[in-house]
């Protein structure tokens, strides 16, 4: 399979996962994940697909030579064995069998997720300074993602009719991991912040919408969240992606005394294990503030 034949047949596979009801973010790091891995063959000269395993490892060479994590790089390879799995089962797809198999998965430490700070959602915050409806709609956004726990893909899923409650300052999480439903809450700042968007947003073209936060045409997706915070950081000085909203919420959560088990439920997390893996900075912060008390 060519490198043409592969990107027309990633929009197909993109309707197939949406038609399968698959989580926004997955199709957006799976998709992203093979349009890099095409446009990558194409800088290198290579006009074969994934035919060859040995080109998956050179282009994983590639990243890893630009500090990718061995987290990234699964991700990507997850990504081409997904397509090309879907790609054999689809008639006239042109690939028949696949060699993802013989790429090996990347190996890594266990390493610290990317966080910010209350320093850093401060200067967040400060980034959306203005009266403009997209000022106003960003800090509100970005506060609630940090206080709530919220993934990117339950923020675009809010209602708005009844899935936010200012006066009991509570989130409904209607489409959280693996289908199940939460409830979250936030901070009297969010709260404000809320509340000045949705005097802003009963003013906007779409606000007839059901889905609560909305851009110019019309309801955001995931993709509009992601261009939100990576923007937004920017402005600020920070390199960012959504996830680090979630994961400082998580860090702060347990340097105020928070409960491991009052995080899983606000965050949504099953497993004990991946709660402390994400909780980790904040372990690490407070035994580096105990023993800076101990050698006084």
């Amino acid at each position: 399979m060519n490198l043409t034949e592969m990107r027309g047949l990633r929009e197909s596979w993109i309707i197939a996962m949406e038609a399968s009801k698959t989580a926004p973010n997955t199709i957006e790091a799976y998709a992203g994940s093979l349009r890099l891995y095409l446009d990558w063959c194409e800088s290198a000269g290579i006009t074969e697909g994934l035919e060859q395993p040995e080109q998956v490892r050179r282009w994983f060479a590639h990243l890893a030579g630009l500090g990718r994590s061995a987290k990234t790089l699964n991700v990507r390879l997850s990504a081409l064995r997904v397509f090309a799995k879907w790609a054999m089962k689809e008639p006239f797809s042109g690939i028949s069998e696949s060699q993802m198999g013989r790429v090996e998965w990347a190996k890594g430490g266990d390493y610290i997720p990317d966080y910010i700070t209350p320093g850093q959602l401060g200067q967040l915050i400060a980034a959306c300074a203005g009266t403009s409806f997209t000022a106003i709609r960003d800090a509100a956004l970005i506060s609630l993602m940090y206080d709530s726990l919220l993934r990117a893909d339950e923020v675009v899923s809010i209602l708005a009719r009844g899935d936010i409650d200012l006066r009991r300052r509570s989130v409904r999480v209607r489409r959280g991991k693996g289908g199940k439903e939460r409830s979250s809450g936030f901070s009297p700042q969010t709260a404000q912040r809320l509340d000045r968007y949705q005097r802003a947003r009963a003013k906007h073209p779409h606000a007839a919408a059901d889905l609560y936060w909305l851009g110019k045409r019309g309801p955001l997706r995931y993709a509009g969240i992601y261009d939100i915070i990576t923007k937004r950081g920017r402005a600020a000085g920070m390199d960012i992606h959504p996830h680090v909203t979630r994961n400082g919420g998580a860090v702060d959560w347990k340097r105020r005394g928070g409960s491991t088990e009052g995080l899983m439920a606000i965050g949504g997390w099953t497993s004990l294990e991946m709660v402390q893996h994400y909780t980790r900075a904040a372990s690490i912060e407070l035994a580096l503030e105990e023993q800076q008390r101990l050698y006084e």
